[in-house]
């Protein structure tokens, strides 16, 4: 039960951060194959260089992606009665460490609001 809460509270926001990264590139991986390089690790980002060029719609779709992922995660979770179950598990805390990985894992970084606002500064180039 300790491991448990111990688990969630301390190791499932870094697992989410990566999620969150992984998310990302996932969905770019739907238009077009790509490349990825680690720009930083604290916090952590990733670069993705693509082989074509997607349309400036996409590239706002890559930036919302994880909000999307969430959000469609919270409906299933909430349609389908596992949040109750979730809500009387032991450690009676762990509803709520749940909600504040989730919350990590949707939040925009500041580099997600701005590659969504100007989809141009997200590195679209083909590389040579």
């Amino acid at each position: 039960m300790l491991v448990r809460g111990f688990a969630v509270a301390v190791v499932g926001p870094f697992v989410m951060l990566g999620l969150h990264e992984l998310t990302h590139i996932a969905v770019a991986r739907l238009w077009t194959p790509v490349s990825i390089s680690i720009h930083s690790r604290v916090p952590l980002r990733v670069k993705l260089i693509f082989d074509s060029v997607p349309p400036p719609w996409f590239r706002r779709a890559i930036m919302i992606a994880p909000i999307l992922v969430g959000v469609a995660t919270a409906i299933v979770v909430l349609g389908t009665g596992m949040w109750a179950d979730l809500r009387h598990m032991d450690p009676y805390y762990l509803d709520e460490f749940i909600i504040l990985n989730w919350i990590i894992f949707i939040i925009p970084s500041p580099a997600d609001v701005r590659g969504f606002i100007n989809p141009a500064l997200i590195d679209a180039e083909p590389p040579d």
